[in-house]
């Protein structure tokens, strides 16, 4: 298998699921054109996103749930601009960082929001999480979120 992500070819359904991808070893589309196979398609891509990734999927500010990737490496939790504003959550534009990202670029942060509630296994736990434009995930839980749940990480072969 190969490294290489490939878009699923979604016809007519590509408004609506376009950001999903597979890992494949091949470097053709795949034809999906109808509802099951689409559906299929993303549930493998979802198996295996689950299985490589730390990822859990609360419900956010009471409204929809939403997939973090756990990343102790993190200094802070970010949340993208697109989920903030699905979620209508309101953010300080006062408070402002610069990061330096995975790639090594300089980006500011658009702002704070506060005290946003994340319901994990039946608890709330409110957190401070800094809007960042575009990046690659729906929500990042840093260190903070660790410090706050003291979670315990067991990694297994």
């Amino acid at each position: 298998m190969t490294n290489e992500w490939q878009t699923v070819c979604l016809c007519n359904q590509r408004k609506h699921l376009n950001q999903y991808m597979l890992r494949t070893s091949t470097s053709s589309t795949i034809d999906c054109c109808d509802q099951e196979n689409i559906q299929t398609q993303i549930d493998l891509w979802l198996q295996w996103r689950a299985a490589h990734c730390d990822l859990i999927v609360p419900i956010v500010n009471n409204n929809f749930k939403v997939e973090c990737i756990l990343d102790p490496g993190c200094q802070i939790i970010v949340i993208s601009e697109e989920v903030c504003h699905e979620l209508s959550l309101a953010y300080d534009p006062s408070i402002r960082l610069n990061m330096q990202l995975a790639n090594g670029l300089i980006n500011q942060s658009l702002g704070l929001v506060k005290n946003i509630p994340f319901k994990i296994a039946g608890i709330n736990i409110y957190m401070q999480v800094h809007v960042l434009q575009k990046p690659a995930y729906d929500v990042l839980f840093g260190r903070p979120f660790n410090v706050l749940t003291e979670s315990i990480v067991r990694n297994y072969r």
